[in-house]
């Protein structure tokens, strides 16, 4: 989550306090790859896959399986095959595709698009002097032509998506028929390394098992946002910190080929880490970050060509940093999060930075910096994902950063919903055309009472919908449906009252201007008066309109002749007016001689 002003949200890993970001954990039983190969032969079963080979015989035996589809329709399968061999030539088939394969280290990876008219697809597989074990799972890519249904995603305005953290969403039917319902056209999840490869070289079929059935269970069409993090103990020096970073990236970039190999078709983009400008999540330099993007791009583009590589959201600092550092073309996209601790202003709402018109990285219009720098370094077309954005509904006190104790952390369960419907409408908007998607975080709150990090949910902690959950529902399925502007850019309307344009005058000058921001407030009022005089009136409350005069003795000084006086006002957002009028200064018995 975003640091600064507003607080920051706390987010650590399993060493720090709890964050909002729940990287999925079960409970179950570790076992080893060995254990389940003996279970396999002694049930005849390999992960819940009937396997007729068993590759126990002497002989070899050719193996066998028929896959079972729920419809016909065009569906990715991918085969597993062992053999007590290390190396061997297979012959596999695939419904009838026939493919050979060469078998390294016990095993080999088979994937095979086909299309199924009926609700089987065969799987045969065979080598000389080995008796192989088949494991097969299949995913549906679309329907038959004829019944291809609609493509997901917002008809209007940038993509929808939600966030899924926490396996209880995985596994709940509330959640995922909510998820069918609202049909967002992006799904993110977190994926922990330590728990896929606890040990170098050995994958977690529990875990890898568990993120396919969930991706199985969505709908046709959703894309997947998968955001790796957490180097295990083996690879990061013994830390059992999710911000440690690997000490070789090669480690890294190796566990990526193969998971992506994995999920090949299924996941559409790999975020690269999470909130690294932050210590909660990356306690490394941003050139170790670098180094580490460097060695993921290609690891991932190898294994899937078509894969979006995001870099995880950080801030413009630490974006800057991995720019110097030659990080460059090493992804696809730049992750952004608008999801700011203590959060409670529109997104209608920003400040800029002093004495500039950059948005402050804490409000929501925030991300526009992040292109901003993007741009300069080449990357103006390039997409921003928005994989976190989010508002807490809770009534309790802000607990951290610069305005805890002074504020509350979160707004009410409906403004959380008008929040939801002003933000997308801002994306909608097209000069913020670059922001691809947009993604709720998250899907159902992480638990019962006000804690600010729990009530991020677009439904609450029994997954029962909150009025967030509508308000994305209808973003999702029928696109923005606000009018306007999103937020008031446009500085304060100027009234001079005195003196009136080239007034000849002499003696005392009495100047008045009054300076008006309806929407936003007024902050101050600057009267430069000569080249070395300036005054300033301000509002303490941000008032509508505000008014400054002055009976300034000092005009009386100034040579003879015109003077041009300058007036520059500043709302509470800090957009600036800019307006001059000029006087002409005369000697008394002219200015007497004109007014007759």
């Amino acid at each position: 989550m975003s640091q600064g002003p507003q607080g920051e949200r706390g987010e650590a890993g399993p060493t720090g306090p709890p964050g909002p970001t729940r990287v999925v954990r079960v409970r179950r039983n570790t076992k080893t790859l060995g254990v389940f190969a003996v279970l396999a032969v002694a049930l005849g079963i390999f992960l819940g896959v009937t396997v007729l080979g068993s590759g126990v015989a002497a002989t070899s035996r050719p193996a066998s399986v028929d896959e079972h589809v729920a419809s016909a329709g065009v569906y990715e399968v991918t085969v597993v095959i062992m053999t007590r061999s290390r190396s061997a030539n297979l012959r596999v088939t695939i419904g009838s595709v026939a493919r050979h394969v060469l078998l390294s280290d016990h095993r080999a990876v088979v994937r095979q698009q086909v299309t199924v008219t009926g609700r089987e697809v065969p799987i045969r597989a065979s080598a000389p002097n080995a008796s192989p074990t088949i494991t097969a799972s299949s995913r549906r890519l679309a329907p038959l032509a004829s019944s291809a249904p609609a493509p997901a995603g917002a008809p209007v305005g940038v993509e929808t998506g939600v966030n899924v953290t926490s396996n209880v969403d995985f596994t709940s039917p509330q959640v995922l028929a909510d998820i069918s319902a609202s049909h967002p056209a992006w799904v993110r999840v977190f994926m922990q390394w330590s728990d896929l490869e606890p040990q170098q070289g050995s994958y977690d079929p529990g875990w890898i098992s568990l993120y396919q059935k969930f991706f199985a269970a969505l709908p046709s069409g959703t894309q997947v946002d998968v955001d790796v993090v957490g180097a295990p103990a083996w690879a990061n020096g013994g830390s059992d910190s999710i911000a440690t970073p690997p000490s070789n990236p090669a480690d890294f970039a190796n566990f990526l080929n193969y998971i992506v190999s994995t999920f090949h078709g299924r996941v559409t983009a790999w975020e690269i880490w999470n909130e690294e400008a932050s210590a909660n999540w990356w306690t490394g330099t941003p050139a170790q970050f670098t180094a580490l993007l460097k060695a993921a791009y290609p690891a991932i583009k190898s294994a899937d060509p078509k894969a979006i590589v995001i870099m995880g959201a950080s801030d413009p600092t630490f974006l800057a940093a991995v720019y110097a550092a030659g990080g460059k073309g090493s992804f696809d996209a730049v992750a952004v999060h608008t999801d700011t601790a203590c959060d409670i202003a529109s997104p209608y709402t920003y400040e800029y930075n002093q004495d500039t018109t950059t948005v402050n990285q804490y409000f929501f219009l925030g991300f526009t910096d992040i292109h901003t720098l993007m741009a300069a370094n080449g990357g103006a077309t390039m997409p921003i994902y928005m994989t976190e954005i989010g508002w807490s509904s809770t009534a309790a006190e802000c607990e951290t950063g610069a305005w805890a104790g002074q504020k509350l952390a979160g707004v009410s369960e409906a403004t959380q919903a008008t929040y939801l419907q002003q933000a997308y409408h801002c994306l909608a908007q097209p000069q913020y055309s670059y922001v691809k998607a947009a993604m709720w975080f998250e899907m159902a709150n992480g638990a019962a009472g006000n804690a600010p990090i729990n009530n991020y949910g677009l439904l609450d902690s029994n997954f029962d919908s909150k009025p967030a959950f509508t308000a994305f529902e209808d973003e999702s399925l029928h696109g923005d449906q606000l009018t306007g502007p999103c937020g008031t850019f446009t500085g304060p309307a100027i009234t001079i009252a005195h003196p009136t344009p080239s007034e000849h005058y002499s003696g005392t000058l009495r100047v008045t201007v009054t300076a008006s921001s309806p929407a936003n407030g007024m902050r101050w009022i600057r009267i430069r008066l000569s080249k070395n005089t300036l005054v300033q009136f301000v509002s303490k409350t941000f008032a509508t309109d505000l008014t400054g005069t002055i009976d300034w003795q000092g005009g009386a000084k100034l040579p003879l002749g015109p003077h041009t006086i300058t007036v520059t006002t500043d709302d509470k957002l800090g957009n600036i007016s800019t307006a001059s009028i000029h006087v002409v200064h005369t000697q008394a018995a002219s200015v007497r001689r004109a007014k007759h």
